[in-house]
């Protein structure tokens, strides 16, 4: 089967965590532009780019930069309770993917604008390969912190393992169990699995590992600050 691939860009106007976040700016582009700018030089999507937002602005500069889907969502998908999958749902329908031949998306949030088209087209072509076997995809960080047999909770000002497990110490990081992290740098799925599991993870999902770099996401203001005069 042939991958007809969208690129989904969630843009809402405000956020809990940084207010306006996607309309602040990084190097003279709003944070919302990257994304984009990442999806449109993409050898895979070829400017099939849908931005969703219940922002006035953000849909009208996304048209001007050439985004070819505007969808304009109400303030019931936009609040902080929301589930993204409702909007990239309410998006589907709206435009009428089915219509286009769209049989996959892949989500680009503009929390991570490291993310690029080499990126994009590197994860794109690793799902087209493991496809139907896989029919999701999503970005990895490797934790290299956290020794996972010592996770933990608190009891008052007691330290208690989240989990039922004994606790470790001196343990050298060198010798943590490996494991990974969903870093949210982007998620591809074929559109009827994703409407069917509303979401990405089941056992068809597969993961793309990416460099410590890619894995930083801006979700607050010291994240912000971090990204203006570090990694940007």
């Amino acid at each position: 089967m042939k991958i007809n691939i969208l690129a989904i860009i969630p843009a809402k106007s405000n956020s809990s965590g940084l207010k306006g976040k996607n309309l602040k700016k990084l190097n003279q582009k709003y944070l919302f532009e990257y994304p984009i700018a990442a999806a449109l030089r993409s050898k895979y999507i070829k400017k099939n780019v849908a931005v969703t937002s219940d922002s006035s602005k953000i849909l009208n500069l996304s048209e001007k930069l050439g985004v070819r889907f505007i969808c304009k969502r109400s303030k019931k998908l936009s609040n902080k309770n929301s589930k993204i999958s409702d909007a990239i749902y309410h998006l589907l329908k709206k435009i009428n993917y089915e219509k286009y031949g769209f049989n996959a998306f892949i989500l680009l949030e503009p929390t991570s604008p490291l993310t690029n088209a080499k990126i994009i087209d590197f994860a794109i072509k690793k799902y087209i390969q493991n496809y139907p076997n896989l029919k999701s995809f999503v970005s990895l960080g490797l934790n290299e912190k956290f020794n996972v047999n010592n996770l933990l909770k608190l009891r008052g000002n007691k330290i208690l393992p989240l989990y039922d497990q004994k606790l470790e110490n001196d343990t050298l990081r060198q010798k943590y169990q490996k494991n990974y992290f969903m870093d949210g740098s982007f998620y591809i799925s074929e559109i009827n699995f994703f409407i069917k599991h509303k979401g990405f993870l089941s056992n068809k999902t597969g993961g793309i590992v990416l460099k410590k770099k890619y894995n930083f996401e801006i979700d607050d203001e010291l994240d912000f600050k971090i990204f203006k005069n570090v990694l940007i």
